[in-house]
C-alpha cells in the first residue's frame, strides 16, 4: 500500500468526516484516494485488525454515540 493513499484515505475519515455522508461506502473511499479496495482491506487489516466496513462501522458508531452523550441526540 503506497503511504500517500492510505494517508488520503485517513484524511478522509479524519479531517473530511466522510464516512458520515449517506451512500459512502469503504469501495468509494477507497476510489477517492485512488486504492485498490482489496489492497487497503489488506493493509487496514494487517496494521489494525479491521477491514475497511468495520472500520467505517466503527467510526460511524463512534458518532452516534458522541452525539447522543453530548447532546442527546440520536442519529
Amino acid at each position: 500500500m503506497e503511504k500517500e493513499k492510505f494517508e488520503k484515505f485517513a484524511a478522509l475519515l479524519e479531517n473530511e468526516k466522510a464516512h458520515m455522508y449517506p451512500g459512502v461506502t469503504f469501495r468509494k473511499m477507497c476510489g477517492w484516494a485512488g486504492a485498490d479496495e482489496k489492497e487497503m482491506d489488506a493493509f487496514l487489516k494487517s496494521e489494525f485488525g479491521y477491514g475497511g466496513d468495520e472500520i467505517l462501522d466503527a467510526y460511524r458508531q463512534g458518532t452516534v454515540s458522541r452525539f447522543r452523550d453530548k447532546y442527546g441526540i440520536e442519529l
